[in-house]
């Protein structure tokens, strides 16, 4: 896993140029994203994670909300217990 968020920062970049080809059911969904492309979409962010964790062994993705609203309030760590490695990052 790359020791600094540029992975987070390039996925959410990737995200915004594809957020007008989405459709509207997607508004409120979360996007997982890796090395630059959405892998896919959940209704959960739980489920994003945990098909990214069993997925992704080495933790480099993102999850994101995806909105109709061009809104950065930047980075916010979600953790789902003390296990480092269910963390993740999503943008809200």
């Amino acid at each position: 896993m790359e020791e600094n968020f540029e992975h987070l920062e390039r996925n959410l970049e990737a995200l915004k140029k594809k957020i007008p080809s989405l459709g509207v059911e997607d508004v409120g969904k979360f996007a997982l994203m890796r090395d630059g492309n959405l892998v896919k979409t959940f209704s959960k962010v739980e489920d994003a994670h945990e098909y990214a964790s069993e997925k992704f062994k080495d933790r480099n993705y993102s999850v994101h909300m995806i909105t109709d609203v061009p809104v950065d309030l930047g980075y916010y760590s979600v953790s789902f217990g003390d296990d480092e490695s269910k963390n993740i990052f999503c943008q809200h």
